[in-house]
């Protein structure tokens, strides 16, 4: 009886370090999936679903698959196991292909599938942003313009300030133009 429970802990010892081992490579399953490394996301799920299979059969062989002191190891196995399958199938980790964007990137605005309509949506917002960059370059440009005139009153210079009033006057129209 004494060399029976020995050997059940020489067991114990030996599938505890190999969990430990399976939720290691896990982890970096989950770390290569979420850094979208593929070779190193591959091999590390074939390894993680070999050791935990193994785990379990090595359990089932030995008739503690279904013992109350050994369920621990078989929850744990299992619990590896369907974790990796999960996020395989439901690719939690991964980043989106469809983003077209290196992972680490943020990403502003709602995303889309579909990428015609993303590439619409851009180019609206973009032709927007610059209009509405336009148009407060050119209101400061124009009250720099205003102050030379004022300046140019004063020396005698009412030419040189009509000028650049008219320009800038002709900007601001052209952008209230633009954005209509």
């Amino acid at each position: 009886m004494a060399k029976k429970r020995n050997r059940y802990r020489e067991m114990e010892r030996f599938m505890t370090y190999f969990l430990a081992g399976d939720g290691v490579v896990f982890l970096l399953f989950l770390l290569a999936s979420g850094l979208g490394v593929t070779w190193l996301k591959v091999i590390t799920a074939l390894l993680c679903i070999g050791v935990s299979a193994l785990g379990i059969g090595y359990l089932y062989l030995s008739g503690e698959l279904l013992r109350p002191r050994s369920r621990w190891m078989t929850v744990g196995f299992a619990a590896v196991l369907v974790c990796l399958l999960f996020s395989l199938v439901l690719r939690y980790p991964s980043p989106d292909p469809a983003s077209g964007k290196k992972p680490g990137t943020s990403q502003t605005g709602d995303q889309q599938t579909d990428g015609q309509t993303n590439g619409q949506q851009n180019q609206s917002t973009g032709a927007q942003q610059d209009q509405s960059t336009g148009a407060q370059q050119d209101q400061s440009t124009g009250g720099q313009q205003e102050g030379q005139q004022n300046n140019g009153d004063a020396s005698g210079g009412t030419t040189a300030g009509q000028q650049s009033d008219a320009s800038g006057s002709s900007d601001a129209s052209g952008d209230s133009g633009g954005q209509q």
